[in-house]
């Protein structure tokens, strides 16, 4: 199996926003991670779910969070 190696092209960040890298799947379709600049442990999962929906985001999945620690 022939292994692609193009090189991956980092998304415009907002200020505040920090790269976090790329993840893969088997289809070798990649997505990337973003920590967008704002933290509220206080919030429940529905209102921080609803927020990252409001400003075109989403909560980490575990393989992320993985990458945020």
């Amino acid at each position: 199996r022939e292994m692609k190696t193009e090189q991956l092209q980092i998304p415009p960040l907002s200020e505040g926003e920090i790269y976090i890298g790329a993840i893969g799947d088997k289809n070798g379709d990649v997505h990337h991670v973003i920590l967008m600049p704002a933290d509220n442990g206080e919030a429940t999962f529905a209102d921080a779910l609803q927020w990252a929906k409001s400003i075109g985001g989403d909560l980490p999945t575990r393989i992320e969070q993985s990458k945020l620690c």
